[in-house]
């Protein structure tokens, strides 16, 4: 598939209670994910997934300073994901409750086109109104 795809980022802080996730209603498939995860007293981070069709998912993630790490991730089947963090820290590793994303196709690329026309179509429509509005305008004081 192709077509523009926008930035999409999933955020998700590892707490004593749970994780606390932010993340978008869905998911384009053909789009890059920003991961950012923020662990408090973790050595190293690791996303976790579980594709529609079963298969595992794993992707290490960097630190980019303090307790922050992120990384880029791509999913491949549309549907339902199952994600977790997994962390290493000084008493083992620990692994988060799971969350739910969901991966769709995204906008085709005929979609994407569509859109542009009716965006030029409405710019040009405003620019015709101005036109006419100034002409009228303009009528009226001659007279």
């Amino acid at each position: 598939m192709s077509g523009a795809v926008g930035a999409q980022a999933l955020a998700v802080d590892v707490l004593d209670s749970g994780p606390r996730v932010q993340h978008q209603a869905k998911y384009a498939q053909a789009g890059l994910i920003d991961v950012r995860v923020t662990a408090r007293n973790a050595r190293s981070a690791v996303l976790l997934g579980v594709a529609p069709d079963g298969t595992n998912l794993r992707i290490p993630l960097a630190r980019i300073g303090g307790d922050v790490f992120a990384g880029s991730a791509q999913f491949a089947s549309i549907g339902t994901w199952s994600l977790a963090i997994a962390t290493s820290t000084a008493t083992g590793q620990e692994t988060t409750q799971s969350f739910p994303i969901v991966v769709d196709a995204g906008p085709s690329s005929g979609d994407v086109a569509l859109m542009v026309a009716l965006a030029i179509v409405s710019v040009c429509g405003g620019i015709g109104l101005i036109a006419v509005g100034r002409t009228a305008a303009t009528a009226r004081a001659c007279v």
